[in-house]
């Protein structure tokens, strides 16, 4: 948490905080996404379509839909701890809309993949399924691997 004027530590101006929860990050692609051979996204923020490296400055595209922690807003960033890549609300996911148990939230993130066969984009989306670790609202300065998740 970070308290005062541009987080310099006095009194009485902001506070800004961070949320580290749990979350079942999944991956969708060129391939699967809606519609499919495309790159568009339902709430554009940074990005006129889905893309994005994985720093604080271009983060990578994800799609979100309704959880038990309610729905979250288009232009939340998160920060995938095993990843090492920041990740921002853009679009939506019609099959996220269940989260497992023992997650905050389902995150689907854009992995785009269209240089890959279908096969290798699946195993690529197979690779980041699972339970991680991650930050919501993360600070600017964390370790960050930029570039694509997919080769």
């Amino acid at each position: 948490m970070k308290v005062g004027r541009d987080g310099d530590g006095k009194p009485g101006c902001t506070v800004a905080s961070m949320q580290s929860a749990t979350a079942y990050p999944t991956g969708y692609t060129w391939w699967d996404n809606t519609p499919a051979g495309s790159v568009a996204i339902a709430h554009p923020v940074l990005h006129a379509a889905a893309g994005g490296v994985g720093t604080y400055a271009d983060p990578i595209t994800m799609a979100v839909g309704y959880t038990s922690a309610g729905p979250v807003p288009h232009g939340t960033r998160f920060y995938l701890r095993a990843l090492q890549r920041l990740a921002i609300v853009e679009d939506l996911c019609g099959a996220c809309h269940r989260t497992p148990s023992g997650a905050t939230w389902r995150l689907d993130l854009w992995l785009d993949a269209r240089r890959l066969s279908t096969a290798e984009a699946n195993a690529c989306t197979y690779w980041i399924t699972g339970y991680q670790t991650v930050l919501r609202n993360p600070p600017r300065r964390l370790p960050v691997k930029s570039g694509p998740i997919c080769t």
